[in-house]
């Protein structure tokens, strides 16, 4: 669907119906079967297609119907145990596709020029890349292999000029350039640490992940190519299922200075990457004070609010006591009461130096909705991180009608694995990957 057809110098020097090939289906034949009777379950079994949309560049009727020239005239009747039949045609075409997972469409003139300008490492194309993408811009065959046809290159050494040095190598010379700042040398820059309300002198805070499960250090990546990613995707059209599958994930989430999302001093509540808020009756604003903690005050309950479908099985506290006078300790987590000794945050030294101390307590039951937590002592300066098993939902136009109905579950490459199953049973302990569970394409996540 979609594609964007292009023969190139060698391409043209082939029989005509070749230069306007799409594809040229065919079956397994008797003598092949012979030969190979592995593929005796595939004896004369034609395949069903789906072909629309393409470009087939210089010959306007392919273009405008892909069936007829590009498709139907490429098959041979002859090399098909001659069952090349008007039911045949009739029988191969789908009017429609397979389910399939969300993709950003583009119509094929689109796409040709997306690809050229997007495609690879375009963020800096060396030379090899530019004369590829020149070659494909302009009908061209800049280098040819030896014996080959224009274009056709066998080794990186094809790639070499007629005026070449002696010295001259096939591998592109790569510019360097000064790299910015890095203080604590976790692979993002301080600019952008600062920016993005990281601390350039905290080399931890780079692997914190948040409620969308991409680190901080991913974050940064992605901000290098998010033009091209936006561009790449301009204009285009989406396609196919846009939710995943119906099996739990397993997240760490991250309440800290990092995630927050309102603003300096900010009233209850106070919010959170990813849908989740903390709040207060007690009239406390927003405060922050070192190690991406957040200041929590001593006897104050607050309450997490968590996204729907997100359930929390544990929560682990990182974070320090912000006065000298007494140890800090959480004194109560979602219902459940905890001695003053049990999990506590030392107090600070008479010079003012904290301990930064990190706890982990299971919510038993686990939360879901909203949880409490109250500390006592002296006010803590904590971050929150939250250990999530979340579920995601079929689409409702991927839903199956009779959810106790029995399914085959295969990979892609056809490999059965499971044999009428439920279906609503179907992916409960598959590793993460694509499935086709009966006639549905589907994605498991990792967990």
């Amino acid at each position: 669907v979609n594609n964007y057809y292009k023969p190139g110098p060698a391409t043209l020097q082939r029989p005509d119906y070749i230069q306007y090939r799409i594809a040229a289906p065919g079956i397994r034949t008797t003598s092949y079967v012979q030969s190979f009777p592995a593929f005796s379950p595939m004896l004369h079994v034609w395949g069903k297609y789906h072909v629309d949309g393409n470009y087939m560049y210089g010959h306007s009727d392919v273009t405008t119907d892909n069936w007829t020239k590009g498709i139907y005239a490429q098959i041979s009747n002859t090399n098909n145990d001659n069952l090349y039949t008007q039911t045949t045609k009739d029988t191969i075409k789908r009017s429609a596709p397979l389910d399939f997972i969300h993709t950003t469409t583009h119509t094929s003139t689109q796409a040709y020029d997306k690809v050229l300008t997007y495609a690879g490492a375009s963020l800096s194309r060396d030379w090899v890349d530019s004369l590829m993408v020149y070659d494909v811009r302009n009908g061209k065959a800049s280098r040819t292999g030896g014996s080959n046809a224009p274009g056709i290159i066998n080794s990186p050494e094809d790639n070499r000029p007629t005026d070449a040095p002696e010295d001259w190598s096939p591998w592109p010379v790569l510019t360097t350039t000064t790299v910015p700042m890095d203080t604590d040398k976790d692979g993002i820059p301080d600019d952008w640490e600062t920016a993005h309300g990281l601390n350039p002198s905290n080399a931890t805070d780079g692997a914190t992940m948040g409620a969308e499960g991409y680190t901080w250090l991913e974050h940064y990546l992605n901000s290098l190519v998010a033009p091209i990613m936006t561009e790449g995707l301009e204009g285009g059209s989406p396609a196919g299922y846009t939710v995943s599958t119906p099996i739990s994930t397993h997240t760490k989430v991250v309440l800290s200075q990092a995630t927050y999302t309102g603003a300096a001093s900010a009233a209850s509540p106070w919010t959170f990457d990813g849908g989740y808020a903390i709040f207060n009756n007690n009239g406390k604003t927003y405060a922050t004070g070192k190690e991406q903690g957040i200041k929590f005050s001593s006897g104050v309950p607050f309450t997490v609010t968590l996204p729907t479908g997100v359930r929390v099985d544990s929560l682990r506290l990182v974070g320090y006591d912000n006065y000298a006078e007494t140890d800090a300790y959480l004194s109560e987590l979602n219902g459940v009461g905890f001695a003053s000794t049990q999990y506590v945050f030392p107090q600070k030294d008479v010079s003012g130096n904290y301990t930064v101390a990190a706890h982990t307590v299971a919510l038993d039951p686990p939360a879901t909705g909203s949880f409490g937590l109250t500390f006592g002592g002296k006010q803590v300066v904590v971050y929150l991180e939250l250990s999530t098993t979340s579920t995601s939902a079929l689409p409702k136009q991927a839903v199956n009608d009779q959810p106790h109905g029995l399914v085959n579950v295969h990979t892609l490459d056809g490999r059965l694995v499971r044999r009428q199953i439920p279906y609503n049973q179907a992916l409960d302990g598959l590793k993460a990957g694509f499935y086709l569970v009966g006639r549905q394409k589907v994605l498991v996540q990792p967990r």
